[in-house]
């Protein structure tokens, strides 16, 4: 990538929100369908803030799903699993190869209690 390349990722890269934040029970959240024609890789970025009072903890996961239509026929990408969080505050990205996906793609991400 030259300089001027460097300069201007922004120009390379399009950023997407699967899923809005929101104060979670504990379920697994099917994000929108996304359209990754045309891109060949992302970036998996989840995240989760504390827990209060009761649940006195939680695990979240996150993983990326894909399909040919956008609506049916979801099944799991091999290797587009981000690492469980576990902490207050925490989060966690993984990089992904889209280069064997279907059209479309979403992310899932799994909710659960302790406490």
């Amino acid at each position: 990538m030259s300089i001027s390349e460097q300069r201007n990722v922004g120009a390379y890269v399009r950023a997407r929100k699967a899923i809005n934040p929101t104060n979670s029970t504990a379920a697994t959240i099917n994000g929108t369908a996304i359209d990754r024609r045309g891109f060949l890789s992302c970036v998996l970025h989840h995240a989760c803030g504390a827990a209060t009072g009761a649940p006195t903890s939680r695990t979240v996961d996150g993983k990326l799903q894909e399909s040919p239509d956008g609506s049916t026929g979801w099944t799991d990408i091999t290797g587009a699993s981000a690492t469980q969080l576990t902490a207050d505050n925490s989060e966690a990205e993984k990089d992904v190869d889209l280069s064997g996906a279907k059209s479309f793609i979403r992310a899932v991400e799994t909710v659960a209690f302790v406490g």
